[in-house]
């Protein structure tokens, strides 16, 4: 079982994205905050997501979205199938809408036996965020 693991303050990439080194240290995401690594990690960055991996992202993934406004999706529209639309994200989601949305939007981009873990407000500095585990 491969496991996703998302932090938000909160994907699927293209598969012709390039890979970026991200350094040991702190490291800026966007203008929103800084994370501190002790270990190098690949990243590619598609929008206003960010995701880092070391084995890959078919193995493990940790994403952070950069600001969602009212109205837009997790994910690009070009990763759904043609059955499925995207969620839109709400400024007023509750945490357990918040959950739902992540979790409504995996399956729209093709996650199968999603389940979430750990699901937890966190603060980043001054924000408010969330960081889960997903499983799928």
């Amino acid at each position: 079982m491969r496991v996703l693991t998302i932090l938000f303050a909160a994907i699927w990439l293209s598969s012709c994205s390039v890979y970026q080194l991200v350094k040991p240290g702190n490291v800026k995401i966007g203008d929103a905050f800084s994370v501190h690594t002790d270990v190098a990690w690949s990243k590619v960055e598609s929008g206003k997501t960010e995701s880092w991996t070391i084995d890959g992202l078919g193995l493990q993934a940790l994403q952070f979205t950069k600001g969602l406004e009212h109205g837009e999706t997790l994910y690009n529209q070009q990763h759904v199938n043609a059955k499925s639309s995207l969620p839109k994200f709400t400024k007023d989601m509750s945490p357990l809408e918040m959950k739902d949305f992540i979790v409504a939007s995996s399956v729209a981009i093709g996650a199968l036996k999603i389940r979430e873990e750990n699901f937890e407000p966190i603060k980043i500095g001054t924000q408010r965020a969330y960081r889960a585990d997903f499983r799928y």
